[in-house]
């Protein structure tokens, strides 16, 4: 195999289920299914492992005889940015029920808040404002460098000067 090549962990299945269940919210673990439903969990594999409250639990529900591969498995997780890779899948899923609930908000009261938010997300609008302050910082940075440069400028003026008078004094 090539070295640069990812090896599936073994328990490949425990291991993508390990991965759900670092992913979802803390807060929800231990809640009825109910409520885990209102939260828009409805996977049974992500309702079955928010019963599981430690990775101890874990290994020992998914028969993990050594804890030092969820150890591994964490350091996987944090080398491959794992967790946000199945956040973002999590939420892209939700997205359009997100833009349509924005959308029906914004119908119902007008907030210009959401409106700005809508024009932004959905538009590609950037308000004025925000194009204002990338030209202030990118003027600062102009004019950081110009004073850098008058003081090298200055420095090599004195430098010059002290030259000269020590030409002049031979």
């Amino acid at each position: 195999m090539p070295k640069n090549a990812k090896s599936k962990p073994s328990k490949d299945r425990e291991f993508q289920t390990y991965i759900v269940w670092r992913s979802l919210p803390s807060f929800l673990i231990g809640k009825p299914k109910k409520l885990l439903a209102k939260f828009g969990i409805t996977d049974p594999v992500a309702k079955e492992v928010l019963s599981i409250k430690t990775q101890s639990e874990f290994a020992k529900k998914y028969d993990i005889k050594d804890l030092g591969t969820l150890t591994d498995w964490n350091k996987r997780i944090e080398k491959d940015n794992l967790l946000i890779q199945v956040s973002r899948r999590w939420t892209m899923e939700r997205l359009p029920d997100l833009v349509e609930a924005l959308y029906q908000r914004i119908l119902k009261t007008g907030d210009a808040k959401e409106a700005r938010l809508w024009a932004e997300f959905i538009e590609g609008w950037r308000p004025r404002q925000d194009e204002e302050k990338s030209k202030q910082k990118l003027n600062k940075k102009k004019i950081l460098y110009l004073q850098q440069k008058v003081n090298q400028l200055t420095f090599k003026n004195a430098q010059l000067e002290e030259q000269l008078k020590n030409i002049k004094g031979h």
